[in-house]
């Protein structure tokens, strides 16, 4: 099996052929079995129960939204008793959706900075650049972008950009 090419290449990298068969050939094939039995296996993350805990905050933020509900209300009409549709929320939305996550896609900013500003000037928009929320706005932006990022990275093992 030899070729010319190969006993060239090995003269030239001064390396004998080495054939091992029989008896050493299994010795050293037992040994390494044995080294592979030694090994350990590391064992998986055991994943909390998503279902249960979900059903749970789920149950936990709809009996909110009934106490809501059965809380009496003040409505406040406008002139004419119309709904207001407020689509420059929306369009205000969806262009900071698109740029939160074009700048995690292309890595210009980490995950726990860009959800911190997501959540900080969403939440300026939405109230309307309320001085007087802005205190609870920043703290929500600061604890979702630090929260979401340790449930993610800590408990489910997930690489986030």
């Amino acid at each position: 099996m030899e070729t010319e090419y190969v006993r060239g290449r090995l003269a030239e990298l001064s390396i004998l052929p080495n054939v091992i068969v029989g008896e050493e050939l299994n010795d050293r094939i037992q040994a390494r079995m044995e080294k592979f039995s030694e090994m350990t296996i590391i064992e998986r993350v055991s994943l909390p129960n998503v279902v249960a805990w979900t059903l749970g905050a789920m149950l936990v933020f709809g009996l909110g939204v009934i106490r809501n509900y059965l809380r009496p209300q003040e409505v406040e009409a406008n002139v004419n008793g119309d709904i207001n549709s407020r689509f420059d929320l929306v369009w205000k939305s969806l262009v900071l959706v698109f740029l939160y996550v074009l700048g995690m896609a292309m890595g210009w900013i980490s995950f726990i900075l860009a959800t911190a500003l997501f959540v900080a000037v969403t939440g300026l928009v939405l109230v309307g650049l309320n001085r007087g929320k802005l205190l609870v706005v920043f703290e929500l932006s600061l604890l979702m972008s630090f929260g979401v990022h340790l449930i993610f990275t800590q408990l489910f093992m997930v690489s986030l950009p």
